[in-house]
């Protein structure tokens, strides 16, 4: 009757061997090897300097490599954004690919390529995407709810709960990743843990109905009768029910009074 609960060189000085007068001709004689002396030291300060350099340059070629990339991407993604808002789909696709060729770390790029293909039902290519993005960014809660999405509805009530489980420590204020996880809980006949999910959930968000109907649920599956009652009550005071849901409420508030 109800679905899951939540739908970055100092220059030297050049020693002057010319004397004060002018009529001290021969004293003009050692400029020449002065001046050799400077163009030698010049040639060998030039020998050095690639050698000094290199690691330097080498940096510098690096850092505007890793930019070139991202501004790759960043075209990459507003053109297949501009193709999207034409209607032209199947090259959004194509283009959001490449977007993430250029940078598998474009987080819009990656969200907006997943949502079209589980809307197109290729399920298998979002997957596939959903996993790349979790294994650089374990941390990202929304792959790993819609992977546990795909899995549900693959049957895979026990994957999706524990893959939920091993992101779980990055979502210490996400009510939906706590409820949703409580819904699967519940599906595989684990009340006690449903309880204790939908609890968390409704910490953070204490009005939101359907979770209460969920923790209801479970609350009496696990022979909690009046906690469960408590628990319908408060569904049904917080809104939001569709009319098939609140009369589900009714029933099961029936059978319990």
């Amino acid at each position: 009757m109800f679905k899951l609960a939540t739908e970055i060189a100092t220059p030297f000085k050049e020693k002057s061997a010319a004397g004060p007068g002018p009529e001290r001709k021969p004293a003009a004689a050692p400029a020449p090897r002065a001046a050799g002396k400077q163009k030698y030291a010049a040639e060998a300060s030039a020998a050095r300097a690639p050698e000094a350099g290199a690691p330097a340059a080498t940096r510098i070629d690096k850092r505007a490599h890793v930019q070139t990339q991202a501004e790759r991407s960043e075209s990459a993604f507003r053109q297949a954004t501009a193709l999207l808002n034409q209607g032209r789909v199947a090259e959004a696709i194509d283009g959001y690919k490449s977007a993430l060729q250029y940078d598998p770390a474009h987080a819009p790029a990656r969200q907006a390529l997943v949502g079209l293909l589980l809307e197109n039902r290729r399920i298998d290519e979002a997957r596939e995407f959903l996993q790349d993005g979790l294994r650089l960014n374990p941390g990202q809660s929304s792959y790993a709810m819609l992977l546990a999405r795909i899995q549900v509805e693959r049957g895979d009530l026990q994957g999706a709960h524990e893959l939920l489980r091993r992101h779980a420590g990055s979502v210490a204020a996400d009510a939906d990743y706590y409820a949703f996880d409580a819904a699967v809980l519940q599906r595989l006949g684990r009340h006690k843990e449903a309880v204790a999910g939908y609890e968390q959930a409704l910490q953070l968000a204490p009005r939101a109905g359907l979770w209460w109907m969920g923790m209801g649920i479970s609350l009496q599956a696990d022979n909690r009768g009046a906690e469960a009652l408590d628990a319908y009550r408060r569904a049904k005071s917080a809104g939001g029910l569709s009319p098939p849901l609140l009369s589900f409420v009714d029933q099961r508030m029936k059978q319990l009074q």
